[in-house]
């Protein structure tokens, strides 16, 4: 399901604006502020970005055939949550 904004008087699918005054209704009926939005949002692609690291920790070895993709990837990784676009920037992929 998506969720929706609240937009001059109208319900929109439009993504939500940083610094915004809208509000987003979830699928729960539960009504919340952008802050609120951006902070879970914040908090989900941390965690995301985590687990790609841990999972990545393993397969540094210079060794294998693909360590500098890795070493590069997880570099992306660690620079993901210090753009301009976080936490609704794209998703570093390897």
């Amino acid at each position: 399901m998506k969720s929706e904004i609240y937009d001059d008087g109208k319900w929109t699918e439009s993504a939500p604006v940083i610094g915004s005054p809208h509000k987003i209704t979830k699928d729960s009926g539960v009504v919340v502020t952008i802050s609120d939005y951006q902070q879970t949002k914040g908090r989900t692609e941390t965690a995301w970005q985590d687990g790609e690291l841990k999972k990545y920790d393993s397969k540094l070895q210079p060794d294998r055939p693909n360590a500098a993709a890795i070493l590069t990837y997880r570099q992306a990784l660690r620079d993901y949550i210090l753009h301009v676009d976080f936490p609704n920037g794209t998703r570093p992929t390897l």
